[in-house]
């Protein structure tokens, strides 16, 4: 009978460490929004960050890799659409902490993703790549049928343009979608940044 009794302590035990810290599935640090396996940030350079923290692209790559994550990749309509929630929500931040710089041009309304463009000479597009290497099935500009990400036609990628090379997401009072622009712009609203999420421990690992 105490056998049994203590046997049931120890499984009540067990069953209560399983659901803390072996659930299955995958989990974000604090501040990261989990969307499947990924996890995604939006970093903005409004209020504390201070316009001398602007960043173009290549700067916005590294502080995302500093975190041990990429610059976003978006691979479906349903992840874009998270991510533009993302942006959403921060640049309503902005707006609602009055801060008088952010809304001053459509640029500090974008926010840098990780897809480029390499293009030829001419500015013919030869290639769209994501930073973390992961396919561009999506959004891929050299694709008719996948261009419904970018913000308008005007907006997607001209085939004589030699320096837009750089993709953010931009947001404006009557969208948000994808534009091509300057990498080396600096006077962006933000960028968002991707990695994966974390895997919760098994029963196996912990015992």
């Amino acid at each position: 009978m105490y056998n049994l009794k203590y046997f049931s302590i120890i499984f009540a035990l067990i069953g209560c460490c399983c659901s803390l810290t072996c659930a299955k599935g995958f989990s974000c640090e604090q501040g990261w929004s989990k969307l499947g396996i990924n996890c995604f940030k939006v970093f903005t350079f409004y209020g504390s960050y201070g316009a001398e923290n602007f960043a173009n692209s290549k700067d916005a790559k590294s502080r995302c890799e500093a975190l041990g994550a990429n610059l976003a990749s978006l691979h479906s309509s349903f992840e874009n659409q998270f991510v533009q929630e993302l942006v959403r929500k921060s640049y309503a931040q902005c707006q609602k902490d009055n801060v008088p710089w952010c809304c001053d041009s459509y640029t500090y309304d974008g926010y840098w993703i990780g897809m480029s463009l390499t293009r030829a000479s001419n500015g013919t597009i030869l290639s769209a790549k994501w930073s973390d290497g992961t396919n561009t099935h999506y959004g891929n500009p050299l694709k008719f049928a996948d261009r419904t990400p970018w913000y308008t036609p005007e907006h997607r990628p001209k085939q004589d343009n030699t320096e837009s090379n750089c993709v953010f997401m931009l947001l404006t009072n009557s969208g948000i979608g994808w534009a091509d622009y300057d990498c080396a712009m600096a006077k962006i609203g933000g960028y968002v940044c991707k990695k994966k999420a974390k895997k919760a421990a098994t029963l196996q690992e912990i015992f």
